[in-house]
């Protein structure tokens, strides 16, 4: 695995993949990033989050493009290890990372987020397929106002599950490749 753009492209994950992960592939996250270059400016420095991290790839590479920081949010210690060992190998100053060890839907709703500013610009989603938590998990980023006015979600899923898009957010496009889909959802800006 290695980073795709931005200030680390080319980097790769000295680290052994743990078993067990399903990491999203290069061309995938490829893909992604190329979507997400039309809509958003990495550059305005907001902050991003990645659920279900594993690896911490799509993370990683959203800081390599210049989001400002990232939360990690991921339940085993193990994984968190390893976003931990690969932040320190890339030399990502630790005031630009930041990961949380626990079941997402204990710890998400614990993060009371008051002005937009401090609001997530960037989510990405990508738990285990098997699981079909998707929509569940959209539903408290959605509910809890985690995502700041204009901000993504970016949902990577099995094909077998289908997102419904909660109120206030609107489905911009969807990409298949393979058994995987990817959904981007957008939080409308109230005018």
């Amino acid at each position: 695995m290695r980073i795709t753009g931005g200030n680390l492209k080319g980097r790769r994950f000295a680290e052994k993949v743990p078993a067990g992960i399903r990491p999203t592939s290069d061309f995938v996250r490829v893909s992604i990033f190329n979507t997400l270059g039309n809509y958003i400016d990495f550059e305005e420095g907001f902050e991003a989050a990645d659920i279900f991290a594993g690896t911490g790839a799509l993370g990683f590479e959203a800081l390599s493009r210049g989001c400002k920081s990232c939360t990690f949010y991921e339940k085993c210690p193990k994984n968190s290890f390893l976003i931990k060992s690969v932040a320190e190998a890339f030399q990502i100053e630790s005031s630009r990372y930041r990961i949380i060890i626990g079941n997402v839907f204990k710890t998400l709703p614990q993060f009371k987020m008051t002005s937009d500013e401090k609001k997530f610009g960037l989510i990405f989603s990508d738990p285990p397929y098997n699981l079909l938590i998707t929509n569940k998990t959209i539903s408290i980023i959605n509910d809890k106002g985690l995502l700041k006015a204009g901000g993504i979600i970016v949902a990577e899923h099995s094909l077998s599950e289908s997102v419904v898009v909660p109120e206030g957010m609107r489905l911009y496009t969807s990409k298949k490749y393979g058994d995987t889909q990817v959904d981007f959802l957008f939080k409308i800006k109230l005018f």
